[in-house]
């Protein structure tokens, strides 16, 4: 959860009504500060997988455009996510990180910089050992360097 300005986002999980073939998700909630629900929103992994969050992995943060920015990871595929929304939490663009070495890439966390974000953390190695990672990306998520 976080405080922007006079709104409380607060950012979770929650699974479809479907019983058959649910499908958990990031839950995002939009609340004035007399706890007014101004918006909602359920994002979904389209490839079918379940988006998760946690204490160590899942970062939201509020955005110098207005909107957020946050991180989740797939609950099978070893993915990480860059997800950047805008203030009414539409969906401005959701950047895949696939990892097919690592065991684990969930503790992303995220920092706005000038041109872009830092992602950051730790990445668990095959051999059960974590190391500490930090990669920038651009405004849209992608790993080119836009400037110093």
């Amino acid at each position: 959860m976080i405080v922007h300005n006079d709104t409380i986002i607060g950012y979770g999980l929650a699974k479809t009504t479907d019983t058959l073939n649910w499908q958990q998700g990031l839950l995002l909630v939009k609340f004035d500060s007399s706890g007014n629900l101004l918006q909602h929103k359920l994002l979904l992994d389209s490839l079918g997988d379940h988006y998760t969050n946690g204490t160590y992995w899942g970062d939201i943060i509020a955005t110098e455009d207005g909107g957020y920015a946050l991180t989740a990871a797939a609950f099978y595929r070893n993915s990480a996510f860059l997800i950047k929304l805008k203030n009414d939490l539409e969906v401005e663009f959701i950047k895949e990180y696939n990892d097919t070495i690592n065991l684990s890439t969930f503790n992303y966390r995220l920092l706005e910089i000038k041109n872009g974000y830092l992602l950051y953390g730790n990445i668990q190695r095959p051999n059960f050992v974590g190391n500490a990672f930090v990669q920038r990306v651009d405004k849209t998520g992608e790993n080119r360097l836009v400037g110093a």
